[in-house]
């Protein structure tokens, strides 16, 4: 599975959606979590393009789910906020919007997501998950 995952960030055909995995580590080079996002394109009721980066996944290791580091801060903010700065510095730049799919019930991800500004609803792709994006990205942070 994470070799499948993997190989979706570095297929050739992936290039121009610019697929990118940022990686969280301790000091100790311990995995702390990851990010997976790339350059995606919506379209609206109206027919309008809206240029936008889909977040796959915003993930811990076991160890780490939960966990604040000794500042007290959110090691899920501390990720979501690396993912955000890395889309928000592609080039060439993103001035997108940023969405992500996400189960209804998973009501730590969708916390998450709503603290950084993911909160207008779309359509749903499934019965049971939801789609939100944010605003311009400029206006996303904590």
């Amino acid at each position: 599975m994470c070799h499948d995952s993997l190989s979706w960030g570095l297929d050739p055909h992936a290039v121009a959606a610019d697929p990118r995995v940022p990686l969280l580590t301790a000091p100790s080079d311990e995995l702390i979590g990851v990010a997976a996002h790339e350059h995606a394109a919506l379209v609206a009721a109206d027919g309008r393009r809206i240029e936008a980066a889909k977040l796959y996944v915003i993930a811990f290791s076991l160890s780490w789910q939960g966990r604040r580091f000794e500042s007290g801060t959110r090691a899920s903010d501390v990720l979501m906020s690396a993912a955000l700065t890395d889309i928000s510095a592609r080039r060439p730049p993103r001035d997108a919007r940023v969405y992500a799919v996400v189960h209804e019930k998973n009501l730590c991800s969708l916390a998450v997501l709503r603290r950084f500004g993911l909160t207008e609803e779309m359509s749903r792709p499934a019965e049971s998950y939801r789609r939100v994006i944010s605003p311009a990205l400029s206006s996303v942070r904590p």
